[in-house]
Protein backbone atom coordinates (compact mmCIF):
# COMPACT_ATOMS: atom_id res chain seq x y z
CA UNK A 1 0.00 0.00 0.00
CA UNK A 2 1.51 3.10 -0.75
CA UNK A 3 1.21 6.85 0.94
CA UNK A 4 2.40 10.05 -0.27
CA UNK A 5 4.89 11.80 1.91
CA UNK A 6 3.37 14.70 5.09
CA UNK A 7 2.04 17.70 2.50
CA UNK A 8 2.37 16.22 -0.87
CA UNK A 9 -0.56 14.92 -3.17
CA UNK A 10 -0.47 11.40 -4.41
CA UNK A 11 0.32 10.74 -7.87
CA UNK A 12 -1.17 8.07 -9.46
CA UNK A 13 1.27 5.75 -11.80
CA UNK A 14 1.84 6.43 -15.38
CA UNK A 15 2.63 4.04 -18.04
CA UNK A 16 6.52 4.08 -18.94
CA UNK A 17 6.54 6.22 -22.05
CA UNK A 18 9.53 5.73 -24.64
CA UNK A 19 10.86 2.79 -22.50
CA UNK A 20 11.83 -0.61 -24.08
CA UNK A 21 9.34 -2.32 -23.71
CA UNK A 22 7.20 0.29 -25.58
CA UNK A 23 10.50 -0.31 -28.08
CA UNK A 24 9.98 -4.31 -28.57
CA UNK A 25 5.88 -3.99 -28.50
CA UNK A 26 6.71 -1.52 -31.60
CA UNK A 27 8.73 -4.21 -33.15
CA UNK A 28 6.80 -6.66 -33.18
CA UNK A 29 3.53 -4.74 -34.32
CA UNK A 30 5.97 -4.12 -37.67
CA UNK A 31 3.88 -6.42 -40.03
CA UNK A 32 5.31 -7.88 -43.55
CA UNK A 33 2.78 -7.28 -46.47
CA UNK A 34 -0.22 -9.68 -46.22
CA UNK A 35 0.87 -12.19 -48.66
CA UNK A 36 3.72 -12.72 -46.46
CA UNK A 37 2.26 -13.14 -43.48
CA UNK A 38 1.64 -16.50 -41.68
CA UNK A 39 -0.67 -18.36 -43.76
CA UNK A 40 -1.46 -20.90 -41.39
CA UNK A 41 -1.47 -18.43 -38.32
CA UNK A 42 -4.29 -19.71 -35.93
CA UNK A 43 -3.67 -23.02 -37.09
CA UNK A 44 -2.31 -26.33 -35.49
CA UNK A 45 1.24 -26.24 -37.64
CA UNK A 46 1.40 -22.49 -36.88
CA UNK A 47 -0.23 -21.06 -33.83
CA UNK A 48 -1.16 -17.39 -33.40
CA UNK A 49 1.81 -15.90 -32.02
CA UNK A 50 3.77 -12.29 -32.24
CA UNK A 51 5.80 -13.82 -34.77
CA UNK A 52 2.22 -14.31 -36.61
CA UNK A 53 3.01 -11.58 -38.98
CA UNK A 54 6.51 -11.81 -39.89
CA UNK A 55 8.45 -12.89 -42.85
CA UNK A 56 8.79 -16.64 -43.28
CA UNK A 57 10.03 -17.90 -45.98
CA UNK A 58 7.82 -20.38 -46.76
CA UNK A 59 6.71 -22.05 -50.20
CA UNK A 60 4.58 -19.01 -50.92
CA UNK A 61 7.25 -16.67 -50.23
CA UNK A 62 10.02 -18.82 -52.19
CA UNK A 63 8.00 -19.11 -55.39
CA UNK A 64 6.67 -14.94 -55.17
CA UNK A 65 10.64 -14.11 -55.04
CA UNK A 66 11.39 -16.71 -57.79
CA UNK A 67 9.06 -15.45 -60.22
CA UNK A 68 8.34 -11.79 -58.15
CA UNK A 69 7.93 -9.74 -61.32
CA UNK A 70 4.12 -9.82 -61.90
CA UNK A 71 4.04 -9.48 -58.02
CA UNK A 72 6.29 -7.24 -56.56
CA UNK A 73 7.09 -7.16 -52.47
CA UNK A 74 9.03 -5.26 -49.95
CA UNK A 75 11.55 -6.75 -49.31
CA UNK A 76 12.51 -7.12 -45.30
CA UNK A 77 15.23 -5.34 -43.93
CA UNK A 78 18.68 -6.86 -44.10
CA UNK A 79 21.09 -7.00 -41.59
CA UNK A 80 24.36 -8.16 -43.68
CA UNK A 81 25.27 -7.62 -47.27
CA UNK A 82 23.80 -9.71 -49.72
CA UNK A 83 25.80 -12.79 -50.68
CA UNK A 84 27.71 -13.00 -53.83
CA UNK A 85 26.41 -16.43 -54.17
CA UNK A 86 23.52 -17.57 -55.91
CA UNK A 87 21.19 -17.82 -53.64
CA UNK A 88 19.17 -20.94 -55.43
CA UNK A 89 20.92 -24.33 -56.17
CA UNK A 90 20.20 -24.20 -59.41
CA UNK A 91 22.49 -25.05 -62.62
CA UNK A 92 25.21 -23.50 -60.02
CA UNK A 93 28.49 -25.16 -61.24
CA UNK A 94 30.39 -23.39 -58.05
CA UNK A 95 26.92 -24.89 -55.56
CA UNK A 96 27.26 -28.55 -57.50
CA UNK A 97 31.00 -28.93 -56.73
CA UNK A 98 30.06 -27.61 -52.87
CA UNK A 99 27.51 -29.98 -52.50
CA UNK A 100 29.50 -33.05 -54.07
CA UNK A 101 32.26 -32.12 -51.71
CA UNK A 102 29.27 -32.16 -48.54
CA UNK A 103 28.34 -35.25 -50.05
CA UNK A 104 31.76 -37.43 -50.01
CA UNK A 105 32.62 -35.89 -46.55
CA UNK A 106 29.45 -37.40 -45.20
CA UNK A 107 29.77 -40.25 -46.82
CA UNK A 108 33.23 -40.76 -45.27
CA UNK A 109 31.28 -40.35 -41.88
CA UNK A 110 28.97 -42.87 -42.41
CA UNK A 111 31.46 -45.51 -43.51
CA UNK A 112 33.48 -44.54 -40.27
CA UNK A 113 30.04 -44.98 -38.15
CA UNK A 114 29.62 -48.42 -39.75
CA UNK A 115 33.34 -49.46 -38.48
CA UNK A 116 32.40 -48.57 -35.34
CA UNK A 117 29.21 -49.89 -35.04
CA UNK A 118 30.69 -53.44 -33.51
CA UNK A 119 32.58 -51.76 -31.10
CA UNK A 120 29.85 -49.59 -29.73
CA UNK A 121 29.49 -51.10 -26.58
CA UNK A 122 33.29 -52.30 -26.21
CA UNK A 123 33.76 -50.76 -22.84
CA UNK A 124 31.04 -53.02 -21.20
CA UNK A 125 28.37 -50.31 -21.41
CA UNK A 126 24.34 -51.41 -21.46
CA UNK A 127 21.88 -49.96 -23.64
CA UNK A 128 21.79 -48.82 -27.15
CA UNK A 129 24.44 -46.82 -28.50
CA UNK A 130 24.40 -42.81 -28.29
CA UNK A 131 23.43 -42.26 -32.14
CA UNK A 132 20.46 -43.99 -31.90
CA UNK A 133 18.57 -41.67 -31.00
CA UNK A 134 18.64 -40.22 -33.88
CA UNK A 135 17.52 -43.00 -36.35
CA UNK A 136 14.60 -41.92 -38.87
CA UNK A 137 12.05 -44.64 -37.27
CA UNK A 138 11.93 -41.91 -34.44
CA UNK A 139 11.19 -38.47 -36.52
CA UNK A 140 9.93 -40.39 -40.12
CA UNK A 141 6.61 -41.67 -40.48
CA UNK A 142 7.20 -45.65 -42.05
CA UNK A 143 5.11 -44.13 -45.53
CA UNK A 144 7.85 -41.78 -45.98
CA UNK A 145 9.87 -42.46 -48.94
CA UNK A 146 12.94 -40.78 -50.05
CA UNK A 147 12.39 -39.26 -53.94
CA UNK A 148 15.49 -39.44 -56.45
CA UNK A 149 15.02 -37.91 -59.35
CA UNK A 150 17.07 -40.18 -62.26
CA UNK A 151 16.70 -38.65 -66.16
CA UNK A 152 14.45 -36.57 -65.06
CA UNK A 153 12.12 -38.52 -63.49
CA UNK A 154 11.22 -39.02 -59.62
CA UNK A 155 11.85 -42.41 -58.43
CA UNK A 156 11.64 -43.76 -54.78
CA UNK A 157 13.33 -45.48 -52.61
CA UNK A 158 12.18 -47.57 -50.15
CA UNK A 159 13.96 -48.58 -46.66
CA UNK A 160 15.13 -51.88 -47.30
CA UNK A 161 16.60 -50.97 -51.06
CA UNK A 162 18.05 -47.97 -50.12
CA UNK A 163 21.84 -47.55 -50.31
CA UNK A 164 23.88 -45.17 -48.74
CA UNK A 165 25.80 -43.99 -51.66
CA UNK A 166 27.57 -39.85 -51.85
CA UNK A 167 25.38 -39.83 -55.13
CA UNK A 168 22.26 -40.55 -52.62
CA UNK A 169 23.42 -38.20 -50.07
CA UNK A 170 24.13 -35.25 -53.33
CA UNK A 171 20.34 -35.87 -54.43
CA UNK A 172 18.56 -35.69 -51.07
CA UNK A 173 21.24 -32.36 -50.33
CA UNK A 174 20.28 -31.08 -53.93
CA UNK A 175 16.71 -31.66 -54.31
CA UNK A 176 16.49 -29.81 -50.71
CA UNK A 177 18.43 -27.11 -51.21
CA UNK A 178 16.33 -26.34 -55.05
CA UNK A 179 12.88 -26.54 -53.56
CA UNK A 180 13.80 -24.30 -50.41
CA UNK A 181 16.29 -22.31 -52.10
CA UNK A 182 18.85 -22.34 -49.69
CA UNK A 183 22.72 -21.42 -50.68
CA UNK A 184 26.04 -22.65 -50.56
CA UNK A 185 26.21 -20.93 -47.28
CA UNK A 186 23.82 -23.32 -45.84
CA UNK A 187 25.51 -26.43 -46.72
CA UNK A 188 28.62 -25.60 -45.46
CA UNK A 189 27.52 -24.85 -42.43
CA UNK A 190 25.36 -27.66 -42.00
CA UNK A 191 28.58 -29.55 -42.73
CA UNK A 192 30.31 -27.81 -39.69
CA UNK A 193 27.54 -28.76 -37.26
CA UNK A 194 27.24 -32.44 -38.48
CA UNK A 195 31.22 -32.74 -38.06
CA UNK A 196 31.28 -30.62 -34.27
CA UNK A 197 28.57 -33.16 -33.36
CA UNK A 198 30.77 -35.90 -34.27
CA UNK A 199 33.47 -34.31 -31.99
CA UNK A 200 31.56 -32.62 -29.24
CA UNK A 201 29.25 -36.57 -28.55
CA UNK A 202 29.24 -39.87 -29.12
CA UNK A 203 26.88 -40.13 -31.77
CA UNK A 204 28.21 -41.13 -35.15
CA UNK A 205 26.68 -41.14 -38.57
CA UNK A 206 24.48 -44.44 -39.53
CA UNK A 207 22.53 -45.67 -42.18
CA UNK A 208 19.97 -45.10 -39.96
CA UNK A 209 20.66 -41.85 -38.71
CA UNK A 210 22.44 -39.51 -41.68
CA UNK A 211 19.53 -37.84 -42.91
CA UNK A 212 17.61 -36.63 -39.99
CA UNK A 213 20.64 -35.57 -38.53
CA UNK A 214 22.06 -33.82 -42.01
CA UNK A 215 18.26 -32.39 -42.52
CA UNK A 216 18.14 -30.90 -38.93
CA UNK A 217 21.77 -29.25 -39.69
CA UNK A 218 20.32 -27.47 -42.68
CA UNK A 219 17.36 -26.46 -40.51
CA UNK A 220 19.83 -24.74 -37.79
CA UNK A 221 22.01 -22.98 -40.51
CA UNK A 222 19.37 -21.65 -42.38
CA UNK A 223 18.15 -19.83 -39.14
CA UNK A 224 21.30 -18.83 -37.98
CA UNK A 225 22.20 -17.57 -41.82
CA UNK A 226 19.46 -16.09 -43.29
CA UNK A 227 17.56 -13.33 -42.49
CA UNK A 228 14.33 -14.46 -43.81
CA UNK A 229 14.24 -18.62 -42.53
CA UNK A 230 11.78 -20.89 -43.26
CA UNK A 231 9.57 -21.54 -39.68
CA UNK A 232 9.60 -25.62 -38.95
CA UNK A 233 6.40 -26.13 -40.32
CA UNK A 234 7.31 -24.41 -43.74
CA UNK A 235 10.50 -26.44 -43.36
CA UNK A 236 8.70 -29.84 -43.24
CA UNK A 237 6.69 -28.85 -46.37
CA UNK A 238 9.89 -28.10 -48.09
CA UNK A 239 11.10 -31.70 -46.87
CA UNK A 240 8.20 -33.21 -48.00
CA UNK A 241 7.87 -31.52 -51.44
CA UNK A 242 11.65 -31.86 -52.16
CA UNK A 243 12.35 -36.00 -50.55
CA UNK A 244 8.62 -37.01 -49.52
CA UNK A 245 9.66 -37.59 -46.02
CA UNK A 246 6.33 -36.98 -43.05
CA UNK A 247 7.08 -36.50 -39.42
CA UNK A 248 4.93 -38.39 -36.76
CA UNK A 249 4.12 -35.00 -35.64
CA UNK A 250 3.60 -31.37 -36.30
CA UNK A 251 6.45 -30.99 -32.93
CA UNK A 252 8.67 -33.80 -34.18
CA UNK A 253 10.92 -31.79 -35.87
CA UNK A 254 11.29 -29.44 -32.76
CA UNK A 255 11.99 -32.34 -31.10
CA UNK A 256 14.64 -33.33 -34.03
CA UNK A 257 15.73 -29.85 -34.13
CA UNK A 258 16.52 -29.50 -30.04
CA UNK A 259 18.60 -33.00 -29.75
CA UNK A 260 20.85 -31.64 -32.37
CA UNK A 261 21.24 -28.54 -30.59
CA UNK A 262 21.59 -30.33 -27.08
CA UNK A 263 24.20 -32.59 -28.67
CA UNK A 264 25.98 -29.38 -30.11
CA UNK A 265 26.11 -27.50 -26.70
CA UNK A 266 24.07 -24.85 -27.85
CA UNK A 267 26.67 -23.42 -29.38
CA UNK A 268 25.46 -22.89 -33.08
CA UNK A 269 27.97 -19.74 -33.99
CA UNK A 270 31.17 -20.59 -36.46
CA UNK A 271 33.57 -18.10 -36.31
CA UNK A 272 34.53 -16.47 -39.69
CA UNK A 273 37.99 -18.80 -39.69
CA UNK A 274 35.91 -21.95 -39.46
CA UNK A 275 33.90 -21.29 -42.22
CA UNK A 276 36.85 -20.47 -44.74
CA UNK A 277 38.77 -23.67 -43.73
CA UNK A 278 35.54 -25.74 -44.28
CA UNK A 279 34.76 -23.90 -47.20
CA UNK A 280 37.73 -24.15 -49.57
CA UNK A 281 38.67 -27.70 -47.84
CA UNK A 282 34.88 -28.68 -49.07
CA UNK A 283 35.38 -26.79 -52.52
CA UNK A 284 38.87 -28.59 -53.34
Amino acid sequence: HRTAPPGKPMEEPQEPCGSEHSVVFAVFRDEAPPQMRAQSAGSDMAPQTFKAGKYRKSLDYISIVRDGTSRRITPAPMRRMPSRVSPCLVDDSEAAVMLAGVARLLFRHIAEGHCQAPSAHADGRTGPPAWTRFEEELFFRPQARFSLRCAGRRRYCCKRKRQDTSDAIFSLLQQVCRIGCFGTEMVVLSAIYVERLIRLSPVRLSGQNWRPIVLAALLLASKVFEDIHPWNADYAQILHQAVGVLFWEPTTLYSLESRLLACLQWNASVSGEEYARYYFALRD
